[in-house]
């Protein structure tokens, strides 16, 4: 995978895109996850102070890509809660349970670094690459 971090940002017109890179499945979406988190706020601040567990479900894999990343957002915006860390437990075609570490937001500590409205389909895909996955998704911001 090139550079540092298992995702690039992806320029779209009034929307933020990503591809996000994974060695299996599992860890796509662990990826995704913790790239939502840097996209908010600088992850690095974030502490693993709490755990949270998500269980999500889809029709098939795109829909359970999208209705995973608006679960871990609704985690944000309802309930405050900045993942640090993901960590799937168990997935397959249609469902998925993960372990979640991070803690509620912390205004003097979490600068806020993009506003993210929604997690949207357009473009949104999970496909198998050579090396491993890879997944592509646009915010509303």
């Amino acid at each position: 995978m090139p550079g540092d971090k298992p995702y690039r940002i992806f320029n779209h017109t009034a929307d933020l895109g990503l591809v996000i890179t994974g060695r299996s499945l599992p860890e796509l979406f662990a990826h995704a996850a913790e790239a939502l988190s840097g996209l908010i706020t600088k992850i690095e601040k974030v502490e693993p102070a709490t755990a949270r567990r998500l269980d999500v479900e889809g029709v098939d894999l795109a829909n359970l890509w999208i209705n995973f990343l608006r679960e871990i957002l609704s985690l944000f915006t309802v309930n405050e809660f900045l993942v640090r860390s993901c960590k799937i437990v168990h997935m397959d075609g249609h469902t998925l349970s993960a372990e979640l570490l991070g803690e509620k937001f912390d205004a003097p500590r979490h600068i806020v670094k993009t506003e993210i409205k929604a997690v949207t389909y357009h473009q949104a895909t999970v496909q198998q690459v050579q090396g491993g996955w890879e997944g592509k998704v646009v915010f509303d911001v």
